[in-house]
């Protein structure tokens, strides 16, 4: 006995499903999902160091460290987003600007929440833990990818993402706040090969190599699940700079 095929087909014509869709359009009903909103996601990749906040058009939501590119401009991201559990993330928000609105994950440390009393935090949560009653964002191995995750539930369907590298860049690993977060982003360091001939051979021209580490390695394992199936929902994702994910994910390559 042989697999079992499935078929599946829309019940009308192409022609049919066109005809439907004029009618329905020149009825000049509302929409139900017509504005999209937008998105500037600034993640913690050293090449977030070299954009330009101020040309940034829409919201922003600023990850970890990164939040600092923002004060030393002297502006604020729309929001700031963390889920780490460890103490020292409460380093990153000495200065927190009174304007931005915190998404804090109910896992952070207490002293995170200690550092924002006056500030406006909004709490999420993440699955790893089970919560009772309450809705959870699947765990990821990134705060980055988790924060698309809530992005799109807070209705987001056009997300530029900007400084999610996952490969060092001369040495760096952070945009900012490099030294004062304790947490470890230097593990052991490996050499990836993207693209070019299907060898192990470092040397290949038509190929590009990246310098990074175990732990960002299993983050675009992750990235290569999720991003598609973010697409799929309905929220369309372009990566920007010298993304390893974005190497490749070239689909996603803004």
């Amino acid at each position: 006995m042989g697999p079992i095929e499935f078929a599946v087909s829309t019940p009308a014509t192409d022609d049919v499903l066109r005809e439907n869709i004029a009618h329905a359009l020149s009825l000049g009903l509302p929409e139900a999902d017509c504005k999209v909103k937008h998105l500037n996601l600034i993640a913690n990749g050293p090449s977030a160091r070299r954009l330009r906040l101020s040309s940034l058009e829409g919201h922003t939501m600023a990850l970890n460290g990164s939040i600092d590119l923002f004060t030393k401009e002297g502006g604020y991201p729309t929001y700031w987003i963390g889920c780490d559990p460890q103490e020292n993330l409460a380093n990153l928000l000495i200065d927190a600007p009174d304007k931005t609105i915190y998404l804090v994950a109910s896992k952070c440390h207490p002293k995170v929440f200690d550092r924002l009393w006056d500030r406006d935090v909004r709490l999420w949560h993440v699955n790893d833990i089970p919560i009772p009653d309450k809705r959870q964002v699947p765990c990821a191995v990134s705060v980055t990818i988790c924060a698309l995750l809530l992005a799109q539930r807070l209705g987001y369907r056009s997300v530029d993402v900007h400084g999610w590298d996952c490969c060092y860049e001369n040495e760096r690993h952070h945009a900012g706040h490099e030294l004062a977060t304790g947490l470890p982003a230097t593990s052991q360091r490996i050499r990836i090969k993207v693209g070019g001939e299907d060898n192990a051979d470092y040397t290949d021209p038509t190929a590009r190599y990246f310098d990074s580490n175990p732990t960002w390695a299993c983050e675009i394992n992750d990235a290569k699940g999720v991003l598609p199936v973010v697409r799929w929902a309905g929220t369309e994702v372009k990566i920007h700079g010298p993304s390893m994910i974005a190497a490749i994910l070239p689909e996603f390559a803004a």
